[in-house]
């Protein structure tokens, strides 16, 4: 629940700054490399996160490593460090696409396969995914062993199962349901 409210205010306050100077995508890119960084190198999630270090220190060890951020972006990090809330990066970089997506009337769809799905079927289910959301749409494509076949897409809490595993539980409902009437 903290991780929660702490990414939607530290989001909301980037995506404001953002937007007020029409740098959106760029400050979401920049944070998305950070957050990337951090998760990607554990020893330098290690001097991200270390109590003992001053934030400037960290803050330059980070900004070694990514030379180039811009003067918000590492602004913004100084702030997250000197308030300790370096281990909710990941949460505030999600947030923040969320917002970005939902100012630009985006809805992200999250798509599980068994196997990696075509791109041009691809581009034919998120036109077909534009429409029954009414929106724009982007993909988030996921490989789910757990599904034998076909696809499964979530839009926000609406999950729409086209899986072999989900047809073959309506056979299975629609059997027993004849079986009874017999």
């Amino acid at each position: 629940m903290l991780e929660a409210a702490v990414a939607r205010r530290y989001a909301a306050a980037l995506f404001m700054l953002a937007r007020d100077r029409g740098l959106e995508g760029a400050l979401g890119t920049e944070l998305q490399s950070i957050a990337r960084a951090v998760g990607d190198y554990p020893e330098l999630r290690r001097i991200v996160e270390h109590r003992l270090l001053p934030a400037d220190d960290r803050l330059r060890a980070l900004t070694a490593v990514l030379p180039g951020l811009s003067v918000p972006t590492v602004n913004f990090m100084r702030l997250v460090m000197r308030k300790r809330r370096e281990r909710y990066l990941e949460a505030i970089q999600r947030e923040y696409v969320r917002l970005r997506d939902e100012a630009a009337g985006v809805v992200e769809i999250e798509v599980r396969s068994a196997a990696d799905v075509p791109p041009a079927l691809l581009e034919r289910l998120g036109t077909r995914l534009e429409k029954v959301a009414g929106r724009r749409v982007r993909l988030r494509v996921e490989r789910d062993p757990a599904i034998v076949g076909g696809l499964r897409a979530q839009i926000g809490d609406t999950v729409i199962d086209g899986s072999l595993g989900a047809r073959l539980r309506q056979l299975r409902r629609r059997l027993k349901g004849d079986t009874a009437r017999s």
